[in-house]
């Protein structure tokens, strides 16, 4: 048994994204070529934005572009998959309670009574002194008669992560290379558990990768400067440190950073639109890797087999629309007619009923 177990972890706050999209399927060919497991969890900590909904769009949206995950919540009626669940989140709100009351318990953490007004004049000060915004650490030391003391005036508390000054945090990335951050520009300590017993992102994914024995963390190079965060948190909890394997960000054909406001962003806008999975996963897997050869139309099974994280590229990668439309092309090209009859049919469905043929 290969001991490769990767996740994607997206958040059922918006539809399943381009991005998000490509992130899951570099970890899918990674699991599937190594012989490993992959595994979907749901961070749907953030109740105000989070959606059934936005869930269903993700489950669905996975499904379709052929990624079936080997642990991960049900859909439906259906039972999860996997031992080292619940995979959402807000079914896992009692294991965070208890990692960071061991954080507390061993001086790695404390619990924090600054207000938030506190907080943003601290912040003011920071930013009229010309520094960047960090915690200057206030309540890292309280003694007893101090917290009961803020308590009693009613201050609730949320629970800080100390995050040493004076440490360099280095590590081999398996696409950017070797990578060393200073601790200094991390922030001060780190809210990892807010007053109502929800997890902040840092701490949920270092203690859901920890207990789910993730071995390689394939993400988005916008989390690189996260990374060091999670390797202390991983170090806190006792857990080994998986591998790290950041991906170049998807740009827009200006070289612009891709996003909803600027670009058609979620995979479903383009299933409406009529393109074809076979053509969309063959067109997510040349965002930002390349398989060595000439050839440009490649099978599921045939990306399985060439997936090579160290052939991923460092730079962003250009998402180019005219490139996927003649991809889509190809692929429709090579569908038996009786296929692609059944799958012009809700197109044409959808036709009749706006009235716009006969």
């Amino acid at each position: 048994m290969s001991s490769v177990r990767v996740r994607i972890a997206p958040s059922p706050t918006g539809p399943l994204h381009l991005g998000t999209a490509r992130t899951a399927l570099f970890n899918f060919l990674f699991a599937r070529h190594e012989g490993g497991t992959f595994i979907l969890r749901l961070e749907d900590t953030d109740k105000a934005r989070s959606t059934l909904g936005y869930e269903r769009d993700i489950l669905d949206g996975l499904h379709w572009l052929g990624m079936e995950w080997d642990e991960g919540p049900g859909v439906g009626d259906e039972p999860e998959l996997g031992s080292y669940g619940p995979y959402r989140q807000m079914e896992r709100l009692p294991r965070y309670a208890e990692a960071a009351d061991l954080l507390v318990s061993r001086d790695l953490a404390y619990h924090c009574y600054c207000t938030p007004d506190e907080l943003e004049a601290e912040r003011k000060r920071h930013e009229a002194a010309g520094g960047s915004p960090r915690y200057s650490g206030r309540c890292a030391h309280l003694g007893a008669a101090e917290r009961r003391a803020f308590e009693a005036e009613g201050r609730e508390s949320v629970v800080r992560f100390r995050i040493p000054a004076d440490r360099t945090i280095a590590f081999d990335d398996i696409v950017r290379g070797h990578v060393e951050i200073d601790t200094s520009v991390l922030g001060g300590d780190l809210v990892i558990l807010r007053s109502d017993g929800t997890p902040l992102y840092h701490f949920s994914v270092a203690v859901d990768d920890a207990a789910m024995a993730i071995s390689h963390v394939i993400r988005g190079e916008d989390h690189l400067s996260n990374t060091p965060k999670h390797i202390l948190l991983f170090e806190a909890l006792g857990a080994a440190v998986p591998r790290f394997a950041h991906l170049p960000l998807i740009l827009n054909a200006d070289r612009t950073k891709m996003s909803k406001r600027k670009s058609q962003t979620s995979v479903a806008d383009y299933r409406a639109e009529g393109f074809i999975p076979e053509a969309f996963v063959n067109y997510l897997a040349f965002l930002g890797w390349s398989s060595g050869t000439e050839e440009e139309v490649l099978s599921l099974p045939e990306l399985i087999g060439r997936f090579d994280l160290a052939a991923v590229n460092r730079a962003g990668a250009s998402f180019s629309r005219e490139r996927l439309e003649w991809l889509n092309g190809q692929w429709i090209r090579r569908l038996p007619a009786d296929d692609l009859v059944e799958r012009l049919g809700p197109f044409l469905a959808a036709e009749l009923a706006a009235g716009r043929i006969d």
